[in-house]
């Protein structure tokens, strides 16, 4: 899919689990949370309060994960969020 890069300019990449073929896409489609929230994304059915809870849920958990790592600038928004 593409790889990430550290403040030490490394690359790390990432690779999906199953290909796009194996699972039945022809294509994947990212989508940013700011999409997602206002309902600009073609996910096929607005999010449930459960959906929304778990969201945030993951992005608190990934924000105490990588705190002042390389992984998570120090500004960023729901524009940077991606969903693939």
């Amino acid at each position: 899919m593409g790889y990430l890069l550290d403040a030490l300019q490394r690359k790390y990449g990432v690779y999906p689990l199953l290909g796009p073929h194996s699972c039945g896409q022809e294509q994947w489609t990212a989508f940013t949370l700011r999409q997602v929230l206002t309902g600009q994304a073609a996910a096929g059915r607005p999010l449930t309060q459960h959906d929304k809870v778990r969201i945030a849920l993951d992005l608190s958990s990934s924000i105490l994960q990588l705190y002042k790592t390389p992984w998570l600038d120090e500004q960023w928004g729901d524009n940077d969020v991606y969903f693939v």
